[in-house]
């Protein structure tokens, strides 16, 4: 009786899927489909106490029951606490540090009178929610004499890329940079700073120094969500918006992958989830033509495993 009910109910799922306000349905459908695969109700996987993974599902059995046995009958360490002499002595205030974890450990919706998320929300100094913007003021103000016009200087948040027509240029903007933040009680992070050069010609092995230190030189540089190579080809951030179009398609292929769904629906939630990610900052790429094929061949392979198109079904690309 369960099993027959629970059909007809998605049978009148299905057929809501495809009338006017079915994209709620769609959505809820989604989601749910997408939480079956994750490892949160069925448990796929386990370590054993030596570290390795079982798959095979007696294995994970058999695991976590020796687990349950050694919590439940083992005795730990415990240690006896007397009485002891009372403290008369100053008592420590609380800390900084204290309150901070205290508000970390408490779950939302159990304060009285101020809800905790409101002090959760005000963050360390009482004021993360503006702390963005008072971030960007200041640092507006103390870069304004270094500062060049995009697409010479990209700013997101702390994070800042300079670009210059060669190193030595590039060495020359460092260290103004430096010099004006280190003033300002601000520096840059020497680990985390990095640079890309595009010179074919000249010595490969020559590095920037930022007050001493040698930047690592890197390849590829990813930036809000672009890819960008040293040989200026796009071949990685082609294969990078390949591999978000799919990862995008294999949260959603429980649900356009069901031959029940109409075709139709299909079509929109790949339209909106799925496209978007493969072209995204690519609209004024210059590609080239063995690049637009591999966009062709990923798209086509999504919409065939979505129809349930096979091969024996010999139906061409057209």
């Amino acid at each position: 009786m369960v099993a027959i009910a629970k059909s007809e109910a998605y049978n009148q799922l299905y057929e809501k899927l495809d009338a006017k306000g079915g994209q709620g349905n769609m959505s809820k459908l989604v989601k749910r489909r997408n939480k079956s695969t994750k490892d949160i109700t069925h448990i796929r996987q386990i370590k054993d106490k030596n570290g390795n993974i079982l798959g095979n599902e007696t294995d994970i059995i058999r695991r976590w029951k020796q687990y349950f046995e050694n919590l439940l009958n083992e005795e730990n360490e415990r240690f006896v606490r007397g009485d002891g002499e009372p403290n008369n002595s100053e008592v420590i205030g609380v800390t900084r540090q204290e309150v901070e974890m205290a508000l970390r450990k408490t779950k939302n919706g159990k304060a009285d009178e101020i809800p905790v998320e409101a002090w959760k929300a005000l963050g360390e100094e009482g004021g993360s929610a503006l702390s963005p913007l008072l971030f960007n003021i200041f640092f507006d103000v103390i870069t304004e004499n270094v500062r060049d016009e995009p697409p010479r200087r990209v700013f997101h948040g702390d994070d800042i890329v300079l670009v210059a027509e060669n190193k030595e240029m590039l060495k020359r903007k460092l260290e103004e940079w430096r010099y004006v933040l280190e003033s300002k009680r601000t520096r840059i992070r020497r680990t985390k700073t990095e640079y890309l050069s595009t010179e074919i010609d000249g010595d490969q092995h020559a590095t920037i120094q930022l007050n001493g230190v040698n930047l690592k030189r890197i390849k590829t540089f990813k930036y809000l969500g672009s890819m960008v190579d040293q040989t200026q080809g796009m071949e990685k951030e082609v294969n990078f918006r390949i591999q978000c179009g799919w990862n995008n398609w294999s949260k959603i292929s429980g649900a356009i992958c069901d031959r029940r769904v109409p075709v139709k629906v299909k079509s929109k939630v790949h339209k909106a989830l799925v496209r978007p990610a493969l072209i995204y900052g690519l609209a004024a790429a210059p590609l080239k033509k063995i690049e637009e094929r591999k966009f062709d061949v990923a798209e086509m392979k999504m919409l065939k495993w979505m129809s349930g198109v096979t091969r024996r079904d010999r139906i061409r690309n057209e």
